[in-house]
């Protein structure tokens, strides 16, 4: 039996049943076989196109790291330690030396957050068990 006649026999549960122990036993494990190749062959495939693409996006060697951050107009200014706190923060993240970030404006995102939500988050905070 070859495995297209195979799978039209699986289509139908009547003959399922008329099959012998042998013939569902071979028919079983080349359903198993014909599932597992396709899956590694996909998995093969996805991971050539992860080492391509990882590939392409790499920057090249001494190419300074860039990190943008957005500071809203009405707002504020920011402190000096505020930008050297931010800046020394994203030079840890980046794994870069801090002279090699550019950080070209600084924005602030959201509202404040009210005292009801200060002390919500508070509580959270005490109650971790």
């Amino acid at each position: 039996m070859d495995i297209m006649a195979l799978l039209a026999t699986f289509g139908d549960p009547a003959q399922i049943v008329e099959m012998s122990l042998a013939e569902k036993m071979m028919a079983g494990l080349a359903t198993t076989v014909l599932g597992m190749g396709v899956t590694f062959v996909a998995l093969i495939v996805l991971q050539l196109v992860v080492a391509l693409l990882g590939r392409l996006c790499r920057l090249p060697e001494g190419h300074a790291a860039r990190a943008e951050t957005t500071v809203a107009a009405g707002d504020e200014p920011i402190s000096e330690p505020t930008v050297a706190a931010i800046a020394t923060a994203l030079a840890v993240m980046l794994q870069a030396a801090p002279q090699d970030l550019v950080i070209r404006e600084i924005r602030r995102v959201g509202a404040p957050p009210s005292a009801w939500s200060r002390a919500g988050i508070g509580e959270q905070m005490r109650d971790e068990g």
